[in-house]
């Protein structure tokens, strides 16, 4: 539920949802999960009074570490055998500038952590494949630089996404 212009019925709805939470029928029974973006779910609690009450347990999952993203990042790209060409020479200051990357992106509003992260491999076997057009080669990788100009790209796909 979207909590960012308050409408009507977002507050019809938030009331509604605290009714049937205090029913007697399901007093301290159910478990209700309120999954979101942190700054919206700082606000729902102010649709509703009596809505913060009802939860006295906040669990908060951290964004995932930007060499976690990476090494999410990884997995998810060789579930296809894709591999990330490393070359030993500047690895790690390929690795910094990619944490770093994320690290920024990180800081977005809209950060979602393995979902981002799995739009991002998704973006980077759509490049692979594109490159790999016409050729025989079966080994399928992506450089370093290939997967920061995906991550670059990111905040502009997004950009775009939400006109």
């Amino acid at each position: 539920m979207s909590t960012g212009n308050c409408s009507s019925f977002a507050n019809e709805a938030v009331g509604e949802f605290v009714d049937c939470m205090t029913k007697p029928r399901y007093s301290r029974k159910p478990v209700i999960v309120l999954a979101g973006y942190s700054d919206d779910m700082d606000r729902l609690p102010h649709i509703n009074t009596g809505l913060r009450s009802r939860f006295p347990t906040d669990i908060v999952f951290p964004s995932m570490s930007p060499a976690h993203c990476l090494e999410y990042l990884e997995v998810q790209l060789g579930k296809l055998q894709i591999r990330v060409d490393r070359s030993p020479t500047i690895s790690e200051r390929e690795d910094s500038t990619v944490r770093d990357l994320f690290a920024r992106l990180q800081k977005t509003r809209s950060w979602a952590n393995a979902w981002d992260v799995e739009t991002l491999a998704r973006n980077i076997v759509f490049e692979v494949y594109k490159s790999q057009r016409g050729t025989s080669d079966s080994d399928l990788s992506v450089s370093m630089d290939d997967i920061m100009n995906c991550l670059d790209d990111m905040p502009d796909q997004r950009d775009q996404s939400s006109e």
